[in-house]
């Protein structure tokens, strides 16, 4: 039984996706998964990008030191990671396992595109 506010992977469980639902560059194509799943992933990055604007929002100082020192983790690193515990209580683990789309929003959003404005290496 899922918990409330908890992302389900529908009544057959998890979805397994097999190579022709991956492309050539590691990433999900989207358009090839059964509509149940491309739900739960358009819902999984929606949660993402929600938790990382917010995390922008209310330290958007904070963030704009970190783009110019390029250690954008450091500056809002306990953010960062209550984000992502509740990222990983609401996403399926079918989806985190096959995805990054936490970690591919806190580049796009906080670090305008550019992975090295993160910083060290996160965990």
């Amino acid at each position: 039984m899922s918990q409330p506010g908890q992302l389900t992977s529908g009544s057959s469980g998890a979805h397994a996706l097999n190579s022709s639902v991956l492309e050539a560059g590691g990433g999900l194509d989207l358009d090839m998964l059964e509509l149940d799943a491309r739900q739960q992933h358009d819902e999984a990055i929606r949660f993402a990008r929600l938790l990382v604007t917010e995390i922008k929002l209310y330290n958007d100082a904070k963030v704009q030191q970190g783009r110019d020192r390029k250690d954008i983790y450091n500056q809002v690193k306990d953010h960062i990671e209550r984000s992502r515990q509740c990222y990983m209580e609401r996403v399926p683990t079918a989806i985190r396992k096959t995805t990054n789309y936490f970690n591919d929003e806190l580049v796009r959003i906080l670090a305008d595109g550019d992975p090295e404005a993160m910083g060290p290496i996160m965990s």
